[in-house]
């Protein structure tokens, strides 16, 4: 664990205070549809302050905000070199979290290579008529992915493959499947692999037999080392690259 990580981690919970302190004394009037904007008006001017003033002292220009929702992340550091990501999310009480956290098929790419470390600040509210914030829970971001256990792996929305988190109650409890990055990374690889089964399994499972048996076909050709383009087969030849 890095300066920063060390460093933000130990400040979690006088940060929760100062951010719940922040919403109590300020009411708002935004409706259910637009207060994820209004809870991130009110979160990042608190990090901002924090991450500005030693002992990390990052300057304001490394520092960058979001402009609009489908931009991640809400914050993005730059320090020593490194980026750090703070997403802001938000769920309603009565019912678990459900929002977006990232791409089965892109995660690595899209966030591991990119951030040294990501965190999530997850908002737990009430009362759509005239919003109230219950809690805010800050973590690293893979410890808030919950668990799906068809495929002992991340919990994802089955037709897009997009992460889900995990109920209320680890939030309460400071529970998280993952014990470390590496094990996220198996969740991930492990819910990845059972969704593109599944999708195979249920395509064949609609197939006519005579689609089935041209599948097959086409998949022996493969298993022989051949390419198979539109039911076409095609030999796989040398490279002749640099001849």
């Amino acid at each position: 664990m890095d300066v920063f990580c060390r460093t933000f981690k130990a400040a979690f919970p006088d940060l929760k205070r100062k951010i719940l302190d922040a919403f109590n004394s300020q009411a708002t009037k935004a409706g259910f549809r637009s207060v994820w904007e209004h809870f991130e008006d009110v979160i990042n001017p608190v990090l901002i302050d924090f991450f500005t003033r030693p002992p990390l002292s990052v300057p304001r220009s490394d520092i960058t905000v979001a402009k609009s929702k489908s931009v991640y992340p809400d914050l993005k550091i730059r320090y020593r070199g490194k980026n750090y990501s703070v997403d802001v999310k938000s769920g309603e009480d009565h019912i678990n979290p459900w929002y977006d956290m990232g791409r089965l098929d892109t995660y690595e790419e899209s966030r591991l290579q990119k951030y040294a470390e990501e965190y999530c600040i997850t908002v737990r509210w009430r009362n759509r008529a005239a919003p109230e914030v219950i809690d805010v829970y800050i973590e690293p971001a893979y410890k808030s992915v919950g668990y799906r256990a068809e495929s002992d792996g991340v919990l994802y929305r089955p037709y897009d493959g997009k992460l889900r988190p995990k109920p209320w109650l680890d939030f309460e409890s400071g529970t998280s499947h993952w014990h470390d990055l590496e094990h996220f990374k198996r969740g991930l690889e492990n819910s990845r692999d059972y969704r593109r089964r599944s999708f195979i399994v249920e395509w064949y499972k609609s197939m006519t037999q005579s689609q089935r048996h041209e599948l097959k076909i086409d998949i022996a050709a493969i298993d022989s080392g051949k390419s198979v383009v539109l039911d076409r087969e095609l030999p796989i030849t040398e490279s002749t690259d640099g001849a």
